[in-house]
Parts: C-alpha cells; structure tokens; sequence
C-alpha cells in the first residue's frame, strides 16, 4: 500500500487547520502531520484539543523558524513511513476525492512532483493551473488559465504532493528563506536534478490566498524584496549581477512608487528596508525570525 503524508504548518490558525482537516476524509494510506510553529503552549494545547484523529498528529516546533522550518520538522518525522508527501497551506480545503487522484496520479506516475488545482475560496476562479518562472522579475507565479494537465516549471508549496525518492535526492526545504520564495526554490532544484512537475486538473483544493498572513504593509514589502534577490542571488549564477545592476537597480524608482500605494506607506519609509533587503540578501544571509517581526530592522 501506498503512504501519502500531508504537512501542515500551523502559526496561530488553529480554527483555519480544524476546517482543512475536516474537509479530508480518511483514506487508507494517507496520515497527516499538523507543525505548530506558533511557539505558544495555548495554541497548541488549542490545535491539539480540535485535532482528534488517528490519522493525524501534531508537533510542535522549538520556535518559529519559518515556513521551511516547520514543513521540515514535519517531513522529517515522516521520512520513513511514507512514500510520497504533501505539502499543504492551513488556509486551504480539499475536495472530497483529492486525496484518492493524487494516489491514483501516484500509482500511474511515482517519479512526479504533483501540482494540483486550485481555486479560490472566495470567488471559485482558478488560482493554480501550475506556475512558471519570470526571471527578470526574480520570481515564479501560479498560473490562473484554463489549461490542460501536463508538465509545468512550477508547483507553489501551497499545495504540492513530492516523492520521498525526489527529497531524498535534493534535500527539502531552504530555510534561509523565512516566509516565500522556497518554493521557488524547490521548485527549480527539482527541475535541476531531473524530476517533473505536473499540473493535475482532477486533485483539487481551495485556497484561502494569504488567509495566515498580511498582504500589503512595511513587512509584506520587505520580505518580498528580500526573498526575490536571495532567491536570484541562490540561483542566478554569473547572471546576477548583470540582473541586479542592469534591471533590479534601474527598477527601484518603479518598485518604491508602486509599493508606497500598494502598501499605504511613503517611499522615505521604504526605500530603507529596500537598501537592507538588498544587502542582506546579496550576502546570502538566511532570514530571521527577528528579521520578519522588525521589518527588516533587526537581524
């Protein structure tokens, strides 16, 4: 038999992990592991109480280290009792045969990294039909077409089923990068040693869309800065610096006007954490948690 784990990391969204776990029926051959990252005895004391199965247990971690952090306490205390697993956001649900199309995907193709289909909670529009990659932008993104299932350059670790085969050939998740962009990460490592994406149109999940964390404000900004030249710094090679001086830099006016009215703050108060995003990441620091919580003003 087939063992499918899903990882669930968990900061201070207990009530939104209850909901995904009741939408997952259970299944032979598919166990959970649910990562309390919220550093809070009463939270997971709370998670614990609401989460009462068999097929599913919780951890908690030793501190908030991050989203690969937590998901990697959660992959290594399954590493050999599985075959296959998936990775999974708290703010998401699953339709009642997701689980039986990914084994079934499973059974038909072992060697593929899965990216299923998702759609929005809110409005039912297709928020995942597979990813691809913008290099100049120093990022990769769902794509929100109809579109047919089939390879794709990249799967958002919102909702990604990989094989054990293929973490134990390229690692599991970066954890220099503190919320964002390992997944790009993992992505491209997984393109890099051989392995496929594949978008399935049949799995589908829901997806709350930024339902754990702000979308716009001083931190969305900074992180967002950070993670895209860490993840160009990682991965560009020779062609960083030519990206950096020759389109990231001259973009700067752009991205300080755009993100002062996206994320109501002026550019004065901006441009900083830009400079420290920059810095830090062209020296291949990891984030901090202290970091993420100071908006870039302390590491």
């Amino acid at each position: 038999m087939q063992r499918l784990c899903f990882v669930v990391v968990n900061y201070f969204s207990h009530q939104k992990v209850a909901a995904l776990i009741e939408s997952i029926a259970p299944v032979d051959g598919v166990f959970g592991i649910i990562v309390d990252n919220s550093n809070d005895n009463s939270e997971f004391a709370a998670l614990s109480s609401i989460i009462a199965r068999d097929d599913v247990e919780c951890l908690q971690s030793d501190r908030n280290g991050g989203f690969s952090y937590g998901t990697n306490l959660g992959l290594k205390a399954a590493l050999k009792r599985a075959d296959a697993f998936l990775i999974l956001n708290p703010d998401t649900k699953v339709a009642p045969d997701f689980f039986q199309a990914l084994l079934d995907i499973r059974t038909a193709l072992p060697d593929v990294a899965v990216s299923p289909h998702g759609l929005h909670m809110t409005t039912g529009r297709i928020w995942s039909a597979g990813g691809a990659f913008y290099w100049l932008r120093g990022r990769a993104d769902v794509l929100t077409g109809v579109r047919r299932s089939g390879e794709t350059d990249f799967g958002t670790c919102a909702c990604l089923m990989v094989p054990k085969a293929a973490l134990d050939d390229i690692g599991l998740l970066d954890e220099d990068f503190f919320l964002g962009g390992e997944e790009w990460d993992f992505s491209l490592r997984l393109r890099k040693k051989g392995w496929r994406i594949i978008y399935s149109s049949r799995a589908v999940y829901l997806h709350e869309v930024s339902g754990t964390h702000e979308k716009y404000g001083r931190r969305f900004f900074y992180v967002g800065m950070r993670t895209k030249v860490l993840f160009a710094r990682k991965h560009y090679g020779v062609f960083f610096w030519p990206w950096l001086f020759f389109f990231m830099l001259p973009s700067v006016p752009v991205i300080l006007w755009r993100n002062s009215r996206l994320n109501h703050g002026n550019i004065q108060e901006l441009a900083p954490l830009l400079c420290f995003a920059l810095v830090r990441s062209i020296r291949k620091q990891p984030m901090t948690q202290r970091e993420y919580v100071s908006e870039g003003k302390h590491v």
